[in-house]
């Protein structure tokens, strides 16, 4: 079973193509910078309290989506073990699958 966190980070990753504008700048930063776990315990505090102590931008809903993508990105890295440039095109291309772009 999914914890609501990652039933969220599904929906924005998957669910909402509108919302799939991407800072790649801040996502790279935060998937360096932050865990797995500690992404998650972020976007938690977002969703809870409307504000996180991870250094993320925008209002609720960009703050979910960077978080859910960075969370993303640093779980390839750890996982997968794929470079951080690597993760973001994986990121990418998981994007354009959902949106129809690519098979």
């Amino acid at each position: 079973t999914n914890t609501p966190a990652q039933s969220v980070i599904s929906f924005l990753h998957f669910g909402l193509p509108g919302i799939f504008k991407m800072n790649i700048k801040e996502i790279k930063e935060l998937a360096k910078k932050y865990s797995v776990e500690k992404i998650e315990s972020c976007i938690n505090e977002v969703l809870e309290e409307g504000k996180t102590s991870c250094e993320v931008s925008g209002d609720t809903l960009e703050m979910i989506n960077t978080l859910a993508k960075a969370q993303y990105v640093r779980e390839l890295m750890e996982k997968k073990g794929l470079s951080e440039i690597e993760a973001i095109r994986e990121l990418a291309r998981k994007i354009r699958q959902i949106q129809g772009l690519e098979k």
